[in-house]
């Protein structure tokens, strides 16, 4: 990493950050499972070796937080990545019937014991507390279908309407043409089939028959997707056709363009189970089946009424058809599990204080990167609050009382770019944020690439 880039010259920090995920973290990461039961001092010799990548990375001095260089490159903490590599071959294993690591995963009697603490079983011991709170999830592994996959039918999916424009655009022109979608298969029995999610992670699915005034709601799985709700309404719409028999063409609408896609390709990363036993539904009926997008919220009054009936089953007070979560699922749950416990990491860190006040939540994305390696480093080390200004080379014993030459005040970060009247870069910035209506803030001129622009381009000393 050293050899390909300086703190004015070569590959930027995204390019640096492939290197070190690529050829010094898929190292660490290896057999992490097995030699986390390590004690904390010699797992913290990778944690060095990370630190050192980041800050190379970044271009950072070496006094720089740690913390804060993994919030800025979007990297985990050693120690909550590894718990996360747990908690999901966790998962994978108590989905997976017969599983041979079954044991390490579970209770026994040893934990109870004085001598055998619940740490000498390592994996149980860590993920104990996510299993406590998940518990009543249930979670499927990918299953063989029941039928092989050439003797199930085709699906006939009809996704025209989405050429048609924008229901922004042109709703009244939208929706007239997609009545005359439904026109079109008036020789079929028509389904209307929608899902509804609320803020509280509540899922609904609802599918209506208007000819027949067949309506049907139910509350599913709380915190499962909306595309999941959308293929189970889907489902339910098909289980009820074949069990009424009808000796008719069926017509599904649905304004789920991801469902339908999913259902035309045959693939589904997040619900393959759910959707295999979709196409094996519509493999069963002796009649066509043909589905059909069409778009939601435009006076449809068969999408309205499914829209409504979905809407009202989230209230339902108890769930009423639990459709579990399949493994991609249950590991999106472990990951906004593990970037919670990262946040509350970072708001109770005791350092980094300076970059808090501009990144105050974690993720996972790189929060800052140039194509230039200068100007990257520039703004990276002015983000970090360790750079060549008087405060902080007084703090390393550098610079003699760490004042601006000029206003006699600390040479802090946020005096240097939003207080010094006599800095022409803090000059520009306060011109730039006028000129965009910006309230000149250290969060907003660090985060804003327009504010950034104006900072590099006055600087006229080292950063």
């Amino acid at each position: 990493m050293r050899a390909v880039a300086g703190s004015t010259w070569g590959a930027n920090k995204k390019a640096l950050l492939t290197i070190y995920r690529s050829l010094i973290r898929s190292i660490i990461d290896y057999g992490s499972i097995a030699y986390n039961s390590a004690s904390d001092s010699t797992k913290n010799r990778l944690d060095v070796i990370q630190y050192k990548a980041l800050r190379i990375a970044c271009g950072a001095f070496c006094s720089t937080a740690a913390s804060a260089l993994q919030v800025e490159t979007g990297e985990l903490p050693l120690a909550l990545r590894r718990s996360q590599q747990e908690i999901k071959y966790s998962v994978k294993v108590k989905s997976t019937p017969g599983h041979p690591a079954k044991p390490v995963t579970e209770f026994h009697w040893t934990t109870l014991s004085k001598k055998f603490k619940p740490s000498n079983i390592p994996i149980y011991s860590k993920t104990l507390e996510y299993f406590s709170d998940s518990s009543s999830e249930i979670i499927r592994s990918p299953v063989l279908p029941e039928m092989p996959p050439w003797h199930l039918k085709d699906c006939s999916v009809d996704t025209s309407l989405t050429n048609c424009g924008s229901k922004h655009e042109n709703p009244e022109l939208l929706k007239n043409l997609a009545l005359e979608k439904i026109e079109s298969y008036n020789n079929s029995t028509h389904i209307y089939t929608d899902a509804s999610k609320t803020t509280e992670n509540k899922t609904a699915a609802a599918f209506c028959v208007p000819e027949l005034n067949i309506e049907h709601s139910t509350r599913l799985t709380d915190k499962i997707t909306i595309f999941a709700a959308e293929l189970t309404a889907i489902k339910l719409a098909l289980l009820w056709a074949t069990n009424y028999t009808l000796d008719k063409d069926i017509s599904i609408f649905s304004d789920s363009l991801s469902s339908l896609q999913a259902i035309a390709s045959g693939k589904s990363s997040c619900r393959p189970n759910l959707l295999l036993e979709v196409k094996a539904l519509v493999s069963k009926y002796s009649k066509n089946i043909t589905f059909v997008w069409l778009p939601s919220h435009i006076g449809i009054k068969g999408n309205e009424l499914a829209d409504k009936l979905a809407n009202l089953s989230t209230i339902n007070p108890r769930i009423e058809v639990d459709i579990g979560l399949e493994l991609s699922e249950a590991y999106n749950l472990v990951d906004r599990y593990i970037i919670g416990k990262w946040q509350q990491m970072w708001e109770a860190e005791p350092t980094g204080s300076h970059y808090r006040s501009i990144e105050k939540t974690v993720s996972t994305k790189v929060k800052h990167f140039h194509s230039s390696r200068h100007k990257d480093v520039v703004i990276t080390r002015l983000r970090l609050g360790k750079c060549c200004l008087n405060a902080y080379l007084y703090q390393i014993g550098k610079h003699p009382d760490g004042l601006c030459a000029s206003c006699k005040k600390p040479e802090t970060v946020i005096h240097f770019l939003t207080e010094c009247a006599h800095n022409p870069t803090c000059l520009a910035v306060l011109a730039a944020c006028n000129k965009l209506k910006i309230t000149p803030t250290i969060d907003t001129v660090l985060s804003d690439s327009r504010l950034q622009n104006a900072i590099i381009s006055s600087l006229n000393r080292k950063i």
